[in-house]
C-alpha cells in the first residue's frame, strides 16, 4: 500500500517537469512578425480558425504555429491582406512566427 500513497506525488512531479519544459520561450529568430500584424481566433465544435491581418505598410513573411497540428507554411502576406487558416480540434493556436 505504500506505493499507492506515493503514486499521486510522483505523478504530480512528472506533470510539473513536463509542463516546465513546454513553457520555454521561442528563440529570437522565431519572433512575432510585427505589432501591426493582428491575430483573431475562433472555434466551432469541430475546428479552430486563425485569421492574421497585415496592417503594416509593407508585406510581411510569417506562418501560423499550431499545437497538436502541423504548422502552417511560410508565406509573404501583402499589406492590408488577411490570411486565414483552419485546423480540426484538438489543434490550438500557439503563435504567429516571422520566417
Amino acid at each position: 500500500m505504500r506505493t499507492m500513497k506515493r503514486f499521486p506525488g510522483v505523478l504530480l512531479a512528472a506533470t510539473i517537469a513536463v509542463a516546465s519544459t513546454m513553457a520555454t520561450a521561442l528563440p529570437a529568430s522565431a519572433a512575432a512578425p510585427s505589432s501591426c500584424v493582428t491575430v483573431q481566433t475562433s472555434s466551432t465544435l469541430l475546428d479552430r480558425t486563425v485569421s492574421a491581418y497585415n496592417g503594416c505598410s509593407t508585406s510581411k513573411r510569417f506562418k501560423i504555429i499550431w499545437a497538436f497540428a502541423p504548422d502552417g507554411g511560410c508565406a509573404s502576406h501583402a499589406s492590408g491582406s488577411t490570411f486565414t487558416q483552419t485546423n480540426q480540434i484538438p489543434a490550438r493556436f500557439e503563435a504567429l512566427q516571422s520566417c
